[in-house]
């Protein structure tokens, strides 16, 4: 396994919470004493000092992560993951994403053209699971959480962020923005309509 691969395997582990965001409660009554999992690595980058922790050791019970330190003794009957050495760090966060929609970016004065395709053509739906390409990639690429900040639909973004909170699919924590605003001047009063929606917005 490459030190890449490894990377990114363990920082998603550090953001595994958004991986299983909610449990029905039969399981939480079974999951009452977690099995332990202690991950290890060369080096690891905190984010609190510029030095980062040599011989690092991550506990995790359940969906929480412990404790992260050097030297850290690990529990006796722990699943021990060894990365050797590779560098861990934690969970990245993009916050301007517009997950239902992608576009190759080779020709930036084409966005708002080929944006314009992406919503005439596709239904919310195709975009949704599109998105769900696109919040696995971020997740295997060590994106833990990201700001989704509009994709002209209506509630794309939301039943992606849904079924991700509800364990249905692999993705990060979405912080979504719902539907776009309007920019029209006040004195047009004119409803603003969102594709495929069955009710104006008025503004």
């Amino acid at each position: 396994m490459s030190t890449l691969t490894k990377l990114c395997l363990l920082t998603v582990a550090l953001g595994l919470p958004s991986l299983f965001a909610q449990t029905s409660s039969s399981e939480n009554s079974q999951t009452t004493h977690p099995h332990p999992i202690a991950i290890r690595a060369a080096l690891l980058l905190d984010g609190k000092s510029d030095a980062p922790i040599r011989n690092a050791v991550i506990l995790i019970e359940g969906e929480k992560i412990t404790a992260v330190g050097s030297h850290l003794a690990i529990p006796a009957g722990a699943t021990i993951l060894d990365l050797g050495a590779a560098t861990l760090l934690p969970g990245l966060i993009d916050v301007h994403t517009h997950l239902l929609s992608e576009m190759d970016g080779t020709n930036l004065s084409l966005q708002d053209v080929e944006m314009l395709r992406i919503v005439a053509t596709e239904s919310t739906a195709e975009r949704a699971l599109h998105g769900a390409k696109l919040a696995r990639e971020d997740l295997e690429a060590g994106i833990t959480t990201v700001r989704d900040v509009g994709n002209s639909g209506v509630n794309g973004d939301i039943a992606l962020r849904d079924a991700i909170n509800r364990g249905w699919l692999p993705g990060p924590r979405i912080v979504a923005s719902h539907r776009g605003l309007d920019s029209r001047p006040r004195r047009s009063r004119r409803p603003v309509w969102a594709p495929h929606s069955r009710s104006p917005i008025h503004h």
